[in-house]
């Protein structure tokens, strides 16, 4: 067994819907990512970003699998 010092296990919540699945990562790096999120769709399933106020985040999208 491996003994790392510092070590912290954080789980991450699942939330699901008829749309699919959502998960929102904590950054503990402290990077200027404040947030990352996966989001799993079903089939034919459509989503879209949410409007925000000033200061907006910054939005990158990857595209896993599909068409």
């Amino acid at each position: 067994m491996i003994k790392l010092d510092n070590l912290d296990i954080n789980k991450f919540i699942k939330y699901t819907d008829h749309r699919g699945s959502f998960y929102e990562i904590p950054n503990f790096t402290k990077s200027q990512i404040y947030q990352s999120s996966v989001s799993i769709s079903n089939k034919n399933t459509i989503r879209g970003l949410h409007y925000q106020h000033k200061p907006e985040m910054g939005k990158q999208i990857n595209i896993l699998n599909g068409s």
